[in-house]
């Protein structure tokens, strides 16, 4: 006879320690949310280093069109005249400021004025990028000018999307009228 059934029993045996893999669905979940927010990151950083490039660009040129002063490769007409078209080009173009389009003299200098905080080109020597480039002979102190322009672009930031530079844009009239097209009666 058995004395005792309770003393044939094993001891109870635990279940073995989950491994690490395959993670639990919230860990694949914020595996997912991690990647989409380091994705939109990626993007919205390069959108921002692509909005840039045109600036980038301003600052390489003016620094090329420094250089090429000093070199005495051009003289100072030819130096303001391309600085203010580089200046143009970039406010018009990339920033969007299309109401800077047909300005030119003392209405551009004051544009260049607001938009550096400053007075450096209306009683500074970026006076010269006024109507005093198209004299015979412009007398400019090119490194001040320079200057002047190098702080615009660095005090520039570029616009924030393409939806706020679309909304600053102004479209010029149609200064033909459209004419009333005419069906055709059988």
């Amino acid at each position: 006879m058995q004395s005792d059934p309770l003393q044939q029993l094993r001891d109870i045996h635990l279940p073995s320690e989950p491994g690490w893999w395959p993670p639990a669905p919230g860990w694949w979940l914020l595996l997912a949310a991690l990647l989409l927010g380091l994705g939109w990151l990626a993007r919205l950083a390069l959108r921002r280093y692509r909005a840039g490039r045109p600036l980038r660009a301003s600052r390489r040129l003016m620094s090329e069109l420094k250089t090429r002063f000093d070199d005495d490769h051009i003289n100072t007409a030819t130096y303001l005249h391309q600085a203010n078209e580089i200046l143009k080009r970039l406010l018009v173009i990339a920033h969007a400021e299309s109401e800077l389009t047909r300005l030119s003299g003392q209405p551009w200098l004051a544009a260049l004025d607001r938009l550096s905080n400053s007075e450096a080109f209306t009683s500074g020597p970026g006076k010269a990028l006024g109507a005093e480039r198209f004299s015979a002979s412009p007398n400019a102190d090119i490194d001040a000018v320079h200057t002047s322009i190098m702080r615009l672009l660095n005090s520039l930031r570029p616009p924030r999307n393409k939806l706020t530079a679309a909304a600053t844009k102004t479209t010029p009239p149609n200064p033909q009228p459209t004419l009333p097209t005419q069906e055709a009666t059988p």
